[in-house]
């Protein structure tokens, strides 16, 4: 991660850019506090294809995210 950042830094040092890792047992809550508390103002994200037992059984937080949050997001497909 760090490296990351100082490749932003360097290639793109008129902007702000900073990658972070958030830990929290609740995902939706976590990247909510997340923004609010850094000021973001854009949020990006990859996901994966889910599988049929996957979309059964295990809710679908970016649709979550999607649905109550008025930041941007940007999704990359993996």
């Amino acid at each position: 991660m760090e490296e990351l950042n100082m490749q932003f830094k360097t290639e793109y040092s008129q902007h702000y850019i900073k990658c972070q890792l958030i830990e929290d047992d609740d995902v939706y809550l976590g990247m909510k506090d997340f923004a609010s508390r850094n000021q973001i103002n854009l949020l990006s994200f990859t996901v994966h294809k889910r599988g049929i037992f996957e979309k059964l059984f295990k809710p679908n937080f970016f649709k979550r995210i999607l649905q109550e949050s008025n930041l941007p997001i940007l999704l990359f497909p993996s």
